[in-house]
Order: structure tokens, then sequence, then C-alpha cells
């Protein structure tokens, strides 16, 4: 009798053990059963709630819309990179099958911002030599540099190669730059005893 109910207590234990390790614990994740963990990070914004549980293989469902501090920026959506990665919504397939974390993307406007570009002539004079400018729109006016025996081409973004900037060029930098002067040299030759400018 006496081992009878050992028996029979050995066998209940092993029941609750099978038991209790069947049942899923939320943020476990690398099983395709347990729930995942989402982190939301605002990235300089607020959200609520700031985590949810999903599952593998289904939807993320409904996602929180962050808002920030900063009335000017606009909410974008949420992605799996702070910068760049792949954008998320509440129809996209759950498929990391580890706790892990979607970052708040937000719209700055440029139009707010304003910027001083440096005029280096690369040799020549120019006047004004800064000028400010706003991001996202045009340069607007430039000035035109001088240089003896040369010919003025246009302005750079680069002391060589780089991109040619004119009035109309949008402003995209959005930090103080410096524009390039891109020159053509006169050459002087002699032909049967005359001199002449050649450009």
């Amino acid at each position: 009798m006496k081992n009878r109910n050992i028996s029979i207590a050995i066998a209940l234990l092993l029941l609750i053990i099978i038991v209790t390790g069947c049942v899923t614990k939320p943020g476990g994740g690398g099983n395709n059963i347990v729930p995942i963990v989402v982190t939301f990070d605002a990235q300089g914004g607020t959200v609520d709630p700031e985590t949810k549980e999903v599952t593998v293989g289904s939807t993320y469902g409904p996602l929180p819309t962050p808002t920030s501090t900063n009335a000017d920026f606009t909410f974008t959506g949420w992605y799996t990179e702070p910068t760049l990665g792949t954008k998320i919504t509440e129809d996209s397939i759950v498929s990391n099958t580890n706790n892990h974390t979607l970052y708040a993307r937000w719209e700055i406007p440029l139009t707010t911002k304003k910027v001083t570009v440096t005029f280096d002539a690369q040799g020549g004079t120019v006047d004004p030599e800064t000028k400010e400018v706003t991001v996202g729109s045009t340069y607007g006016q430039l000035p035109t540099p001088t240089k003896i025996l040369s010919t003025f081409t246009g302005w750079f973004t680069e002391k060589t190669d780089g991109d040619k900037v004119t009035s109309s060029t949008k402003v995209t930098n959005n930090k103080d730059h410096i524009l390039y002067a891109r020159w053509k040299i006169w050459k002087l030759e002699t032909v049967k005893g005359r001199s002449f400018d050649i450009f």
C-alpha cells in the first residue's frame, strides 16, 4: 500500500511538471508559440503603451501613435531600425521570433531652418563671402566672383567634382556649408608671332 501511494505521488508530480512546462509565458520568444514582447521607442517623443505582446506568424495589430513635444514634427510610422529599416504597420506579419523594438520615425520640416553658405572663390575674389539660406528653399541670387585670366563657370558643392549649384537649386544640406567657385583658365598662345587669348 505504501509503495502504491509513493507511485501515485510520483505520477502526480510528473503530471504537474508536464502541465507546468506547457504553459506559455509572455516574452520568451524563439519558439513561434510564446508571445513576443515588442517595445516602442518613440525616439524623443512619448508613447502609450510602451510595450505590446504579439505572436509570431500573426499580424502586429493596432499600434500606438506617439506624440512629440515639437509640434512641427509629424509621425510617419514605426520601423525596425532607428534609421532606415523596414516600416511596420498593423497588417505586417510578425517574423522576428525574439523580443524586439520598433522605432518611431518623424518627418522634420526643413523650411524652418536657416544655414550659412560660405563662398570659396578658389583664388578669386567674391562679394559677399557668405549668405544665409533656408533649408528646403532655393539658394536664390548667388554672387559672381572674379579672377585674373579666368572665366567663372559656376558654384559647386566640392572643390573638384561635386554638384553644380544655381539660384534655382534647392538647399538640401541642413548644416552650414561651402560652395566652391569653378574656373576656366585662359591659355596664352602664339601663332605666327601674334599673341591672343584662347578660352
